[in-house]
């Protein structure tokens, strides 16, 4: 598995390219570029090369939570439209993919219409590496529900076409791209790659008193919704520190406001950390209200009473699967 490339006029050996949505900050994201990581290199005893819009980000992230890691991140365009990856360099981008043997997707909720064009873009991305000789997988995807028969029908010509190994995060995400788009391959199921941080993300005995809430502004964001979080907060705050911890840029700025709302001292809105920083915020907590699908995930891998809050349908059958109760 191994190709050679000239690079600053020294021959290097890479491997397989994983792609995903890596870099941007989003916690959730940020720990399927770790499980990735780990899993690849696990497996094939080398690790691979780590697509990310922010190469800084991800080396940090990595190295926080793999003990001795030194991974090769390089340097990836903001999308993954052709057009994006022009923007970057033709030549740089083509040359990172022909250093590879496979290229990845890592994870993610990737193949669902409800993303809109971002879903074209992943589909361009690998059909441009399918043509150019590349072996393409898919890894812990989840997809669907699909509500655009036009994109559902494109997606299952792409997998069906363009890619070898599929392996999705979930028996929902696997009966959608057979039933809904047409997918005539074998694919495998595993669980959430996150979930396979759970050896390296040590749980702590030692718990304070405090809540922790990861809460979501909707796209449809009602004003009910948002008062029931207030009036909520406010009878919790009462007697306990509630710590509002964002895993997402738009968390933080919807936190910030209910802490607000909430006039009390004893809501906190908490910056958006690195990995390590909220693990160790979820690690301190005696119970958490959770809604975004990773958050729940750190939430079942350290062992914490929680409340989760189905705020999609990603959400909902990981809740379903872990038999949690939805207080949704």
């Amino acid at each position: 598995m191994k190709v050679l490339v000239i690079k600053n006029r020294r021959i290097i050996k890479l491997r397989t390219l994983v792609v995903g949505w890596y870099g941007h900050g989003n916690i959730g994201d940020e720990l399927l570029s770790i499980a990735s990581y780990k899993i690849l290199k696990d497996a094939f005893g080398h690790p691979p090369v780590i697509a990310s819009v922010n190469p800084q980000v991800s080396v940090h992230s990595i190295q926080e939570m793999i003990s001795g890691a030194n991974p090769k991140i390089v340097q990836w365009p903001e999308s993954m439209g052709l057009q994006s990856l022009a923007s970057l360099g033709v030549i740089r981008t083509l040359a990172n993919i022909m250093a590879s043997e496979s290229v990845c997707i890592g994870g993610g909720g990737m193949l669902s219409d409800w993303k809109g064009s971002k879903v074209h873009r992943w589909l361009e991305f690998i059909s441009l590496c399918k043509k150019i000789g590349k072996k393409t997988a898919l890894l812990g995807i989840g997809a669907g529900p699909f509500f655009d028969k036009t994109i559902a029908d494109r997606i299952g010509t792409i997998i069906n076409n363009d890619v070898d190994l599929i392996i999705t995060r979930d028996h929902e995400s696997k009966r959608y791209l057979i039933e809904d788009a047409g997918v005539n391959k074998q694919i495998s199921v595993i669980t959430d790659l996150a979930f396979y941080l759970t050896d390296i993300v040590r749980r702590k005995s030692n718990k304070n008193d405090s809540l922790v809430g990861n809460f979501v502004p909707f796209s449809d964001l009602s004003s009910e919704y948002v008062e029931n979080i207030v009036t909520f907060l406010q009878k919790a705050s009462q007697n306990r520190i509630v710590k509002l911890l964002p895993f997402h840029e738009s968390d933080l700025r919807f936190h910030q406001m209910l802490e607000q709302r909430t006039g009390s001292s004893n809501v906190q809105a908490l910056p958006l950390g690195s990995t390590t920083s909220v693990i160790d915020t979820l690690n301190s907590c005696k119970t958490a209200i959770l809604t975004r699908f990773h958050a729940i995930v750190l939430g079942a891998i350290l062992g914490i009473p929680l409340v989760p809050l189905v705020y999609h349908h990603k959400s909902s059958e990981l809740v379903r699967v872990m038999e949690l109760t939805d207080y949704s």
